[in-house]
């Protein structure tokens, strides 16, 4: 046979050779991207239950992702830093302010912010939505039994007092409660603000501003709670 008809059947052949180099080089490439980001894809979605403390020392429970409660400890960690001059500054305002004007500010009672994870993750939202109901529960109960006890024994010092009217008292001190939860939450809306005006100068500071990210459950109970 000729060698002119045998270079042909080469040229096809080694075509063939090279497509089948660049086809087996396509794959490795597409194996060696998916097991990179295999245990991104195959690593199962976790659920945290968080405690998280207001400024006033009330209680809220939060169900969130790690990546979320990585994010809420930074941002916890930042107000800290700046709420020593924040509260400064909202004392200078508060005093400024002449509808404050011989209100006491309630500066000890303004305490950082605090978030904690509570038991252990979750593979199942809803579990960990349920863990929430649960503590709630709980905490509600004790706060039920609390009231209870106070109230016996509120009872039993007006019984040996001699005192036969105890409501206008009651009222008296449920009044002077309520006044001066509204006199805290008013500086607490201060702090608030000078908080963020601080993070919008401070090199670092979250862009999320006092109020933190904003998780999936959001539920809160009274302050004080365990």
């Amino acid at each position: 046979m000729p060698k002119t008809a045998l270079k042909p059947r080469m040229q096809s052949r080694k075509r063939g050779s090279m497509k089948r180099q660049a086809w087996f080089v396509a794959l490795w490439l597409v194996a060696s991207a998916v097991a990179v980001g295999a245990p991104q894809f195959l690593q199962p979605k976790k659920f945290l239950v968080v405690r998280v403390t207001g400024f006033d020392k009330s209680a809220e429970y939060q169900v969130m992702t790690p990546d979320e409660f990585q994010e809420l400890q930074l941002e916890v960690r930042r107000e800290s830093v700046l709420l020593r001059r924040a509260l400064d500054n909202a004392k200078n305002e508060w005093d400024k302010n002449e509808l404050m004007k011989g209100e006491y500010f309630p500066r000890t009672a303004i305490v950082p912010r605090q978030a904690e994870q509570r038991g252990t993750p979750y593979m199942d939202e809803e579990k960990a939505r349920d863990k929430v109901a649960s503590i709630l529960q709980s905490e509600k109960n004790s706060e039920e039994r609390k009231a209870k006890r106070e109230a016996e024994i509120q009872r039993q010092r007006y019984q040996y007092s001699g005192r036969r009217d105890r409501s206008p008292v009651g009222a008296r001190e449920l009044e002077r409660k309520r006044e001066k939860e509204k006199i805290l939450q008013q500086a607490i809306e201060l702090v608030r603000t000078e908080l963020d005006k601080l993070k919008s100068t401070t090199p670092g500071a979250s862009k999320h501003g006092s109020g933190g990210p904003v998780p999936a459950v959001d539920m809160q109970i009274a302050p004080g709670g365990n």
